[in-house]
């Protein structure tokens, strides 16, 4: 099996759409649209632990940077592991810039 690339900024463009849309929350993480968006906290156990909203989550973001984004990782599917440590890494990189989890999105504005 081949080797993600790294994540293209355009790949990272599509994590945060998805994260923002509350139509996208209410379909893959309904917990997650009931309150404003905000930098879910994953890890990659709950990720890969089947019918968990987190691993729904990491699912359909990968679907969705493959389908609009994919000659960035030559349309291949993100891995789950990959997602969740990806949705990581933006979570804290955020969180340094501001203590306000729900301003954390607008962070990569």
């Amino acid at each position: 099996k081949n080797v993600p690339n790294a994540w293209a900024a355009a790949e990272v463009t599509v994590v945060l759409d998805c994260l923002k849309s509350k139509d996208f929350l209410a379909t893959h993480a309904p917990d997650l649209a009931e309150s404003p968006p905000s930098f879910p906290s994953i890890t990659v156990q709950e990720a890969c632990q089947r019918d968990s909203w987190q691993n729904q989550l990491c699912v359909a973001v990968a679907r969705a940077v493959q389908a609009r984004t994919g000659e960035h990782n030559n349309q291949q599917v993100r891995p789950l592991g990959s997602v969740a440590l990806k949705l990581g890494q933006m979570r804290k990189h955020a969180l340094a810039r501001t203590s306000d989890e729900r301003a954390a999105l607008d962070e990569f504005d």
